[in-house]
């Protein structure tokens, strides 16, 4: 993916059309050219230190600051945008690792009232804890115990049959950035479900996913997929954008928006609200 023109290599960093990239270029800039003026939102989140590399998701996608803090302002831009709220929001960010959405959301001011981010992975969850929500209260993170081949090999806790500690339509915007490609069909209707459940009658959920058409249903690192060697336990699970969307439809989701590829290692971006019921 082409980078950021910031007068560093950020290959890794995806190009924002028109007048997005342009706003992401100024904030950047200012960011790290440190005005003595007074500090806007976004100088605000450099006095937050950023996650060591070794908590940062996506390997070598984010693991210069610059390429971290340019992605997380892109990505909480399109999150606002896709959000279509005149009001502050409330957002559920699964699998939120070191807080990605979180440092974006915060450096650019987004209007958001609760923000709630989750993960079965400790140790980024108490690095958030410590670092972020003592200065931004609003911004809440926890750990939850479910089984993931990958993440969580350990836990004997199952995703189907496990709720999320959360309250039925509690949350007007459900975030899930490389999650799904990291879990096989029946964790997938699991989470589904519950994103269904703990989202706003008009609420949308984000998630991103490896999808492609005429593939089979699943598949566990596929060999050459993407151009790329995939290693490891769930590694990269690959789905038919058929059967995607009829898990996504069997959990009372519809298909709102479809970005195919763009997403870090060609993940496809999706969007979902909940289905209409003809009854």
């Amino acid at each position: 993916m082409r980078g950021l023109t910031l007068g560093w290599a950020s290959d890794s960093v995806p190009r924002m059309p028109g007048s997005t990239s342009a706003r992401i270029e100024a904030r950047l800039r200012r960011l790290f050219a440190r005005p003595a003026a007074a500090a806007s939102p976004i100088d605000q989140a450099m006095n937050l230190p950023l996650p060591p590399n070794r908590l940062r998701a996506g390997g070598v996608h984010f693991r210069a600051d610059r390429d971290f803090l340019a992605s997380a302002v892109a990505e909480a831009d399109r999150v606002v945008r896709d959000a279509r709220s005149t009001r502050p929001f409330s957002l559920l960010d699964i699998g939120c690792g070191a807080g990605r959405l979180a440092y974006g959301l915060i450096a650019c001011g987004s209007p958001i009232a609760r923000y709630e981010g989750i993960d079965v992975m400790p140790e980024p969850i108490a690095w958030c804890k410590a670092t972020i929500s003592g200065c931004y209260p609003t911004f809440r993170f926890a750990t939850i115990d479910v089984y993931n081949e990958r993440y969580n090999p350990d836990s004997s806790r199952q995703a189907a049959g496990t709720s999320l500690p959360f309250e039925d339509g509690s949350f007007d915007v459900i975030y899930a950035y490389s999650v799904f490609s990291h879990m096989l069909t029946d964790d997938v209707r699991a989470y589904l479900g519950e994103v269904t459940r703990v989202m706003a009658s008009d609420g949308v959920a984000i998630v991103t996913a490896f999808v492609e058409d005429g593939v089979p249903d699943e598949a566990v690192n596929p060999p050459g997929y993407q151009g790329l060697e995939w290693r490891g336990a769930l590694h990269c699970v690959r789905f038919s954008r058929e059967h995607f969307e009829a898990m996504a439809g069997a959990a009372g989701l519809q298909l709102t928006g479809f970005e195919h590829g763009g997403e870090t290692d060609g993940q496809s971006r999706i969007l979902f609200g909940r289905a209409v019921s003809s009854g």
